[in-house]
């Protein structure tokens, strides 16, 4: 839950804005003092009367979004008020880590020039920046790093899962138990009975098949059972294992290790099939019959997956493998052809005038928005009294803060889009060096429409106007 709390008595006077001090924990074993402690030569040169102090107990910036957190919405309130100067806080995490509402929060304390300061004592913490584009970057750092926490609440979940199957979860007191469920019991003894058995790679898949119907899991999820020494009633620590007492296995730790002796070849060369094929549904192609996306399917063990359509007409359908050799064949050509100069000269100057003229509407924006708020702050006492007029001119601010937000947004996709045209024609350059996952990488930003029929494959690409026609007719 989030608390607000105030260091002595009401505020004196209203005439000075307000400091901001925000420290979250997202859970009661996380470190409070430690960001109290961060903070504190800051609150000890204000007097109590000039600050707030919000503290988050218990809430997750991954799980709980910006809008239900009471403490942020009471501080983003203040801010829109304009009574904050400066908002104080650990580091960027415990804003947000979601980028799009970290970003939010950033344009948010530019507009309503709010100062932040990163109580943290790591010297190399890069401080705020008034940037969009360094706060981007950052907020962009802030997200991964939540995605990490994730590893470290495996841990617990890998010692005391929730649930796990094949296995009844028993509780006693604050203590949990687990041991096999009969109605799959034998189904699990037969499966690891099974893989300790297996001589080849054939064998590998038809067991993964076999056990796959039976316990109504996926291929992958029984690979995981067969890895997992949770059904030995262990659990990895590096190299080492970690016996589990709380745990019935299905198997001995000894009956474990022997299993993964056995079957990681197999599991490796179903990995390396797996990841091979990652990634492979890289441009949906149009079915030739009925002019429709055809409907990709990926093979649940491993091998190359298969485009098809069968929308009231003849199945039409193709391998993955091959559709996309044919897509590097052709991408290869086509990078070959392309004049990248010419390309990059155009697309850069069509970049440069949409950003001229972002920059123009912005800095319009910029001076209604400085009109409307010297309106605002000369209305005479007279004025005040007509309501409409006063509910006009903030409608007014309102509307233009709100076009000036999306038109930073337009200027920073701009400036990607401006990115990604020099990376393509740096590509353009070295297409005889590129690798074919590099050219299927490119394929989106190459082939406009791609057509599968019966016995063959059309392909529209852009850029037309950039192709070098004598060099396109020697290379057919």
């Amino acid at each position: 839950m989030g608390q607000a709390h105030k260091s002595g008595s009401l505020r004196k006077s209203h005439s000075s804005k307000l400091h901001i001090f925000l420290r979250r924990v997202s859970t009661d074993n996380q470190n409070l003092e430690m960001q109290l402690a961060a903070d504190k030569q800051y609150r000890d040169i204000l007097d109590d009367d000039d600050y707030l102090e919000f503290n988050e107990l218990g809430v997750s910036a991954n799980k709980v979004k910006l809008r239900d957190r009471p403490s942020m919405v009471n501080i983003i309130n203040l801010i829109r008020n304009g009574e904050v100067n400066t908002l104080y806080v650990y580091d960027r995490s415990r804003l947000s880590r979601n980028f799009y509402e970290y970003m939010e929060l950033i344009d948010l304390f530019i507009a309503c020039d709010v100062k932040v300061v990163f109580t943290t004592s790591n010297p190399g913490y890069s401080p705020f920046s008034a940037n969009y584009l360094v706060e981007g970057i950052n907020g962009i750092l802030v997200e991964e790093e939540g995605i990490g926490i994730a590893t470290r609440i495996s841990d617990v979940n890998r010692t005391f899962p929730a649930k796990k199957f094949g296995f009844e979860v028993l509780k006693k007191n604050t203590d949990k138990f687990y041991t096999p469920k009969e109605e799959v019991a034998v189904e699990l003894h037969n499966l690891f009975n099974t893989a300790m058995e297996i001589k080849d790679m054939e064998s590998f898949v038809m067991m993964l098949n076999v056990y796959s119907k039976l316990l109504s899991k996926q291929p992958t999820e029984i690979v995981k059972m067969i890895l997992d020494p949770f059904y030995a009633g262990a659990k990895r620590n590096g190299e080492a294992y970690i016996t589990l007492s709380h745990v019935k296995p299905f198997l001995s730790l000894s009956e474990h290790k022997s299993l993964q002796d056995t079957v990681k070849p197999f599991v490796d060369k179903l990995q390396h099939n797996l990841h091979q094929h990652q990634g492979e549904n890289v441009l949906m192609p149009i079915c030739g019959k009925c002019k429709a996306f055809m409907k990709y399917k990926k093979s649940k063990v491993g091998n190359t997956g298969t485009y098809t359509c069968s929308n009231k007409h003849k199945k039409v359908s193709i391998e993955t493998g091959i559709y996309n050799e044919v897509l590097v064949e052709n991408g290869f050509v086509v990078l070959k052809c392309l004049n990248h100069e010419k390309l990059k000269q155009k697309v850069t100057k069509v970049v440069n005038d949409l950003l001229n003229e972002t920059y123009l509407k912005l800095d319009n924006v910029l001076s209604k928005i400085e009109h409307v708020e010297v309106e605002i702050a000369t209305i005479s006492t007279e004025q005040l009294s007509f309501k409409n007029r006063v509910e006009t001119l903030l409608y007014r601010l309102k509307e233009n803060k709100m076009e000036r937000r999306e038109l930073k947004e337009r200027l920073l996709l701009l400036e990607s889009h401006k990115s990604k045209v020099s990376y393509l024609a740096k590509k353009l350059n070295v297409a005889q060096q590129l690798s074919t996952e590099k050219i299927l990488q490119l394929a989106p930003l190459l082939v406009k429409e791609c057509t599968v029929y019966e016995d063959t494959i059309s392909f529209e690409f852009f850029y037309n106007e950039f192709f070098d026609k004598e060099q396109l007719e020697r290379m057919k």
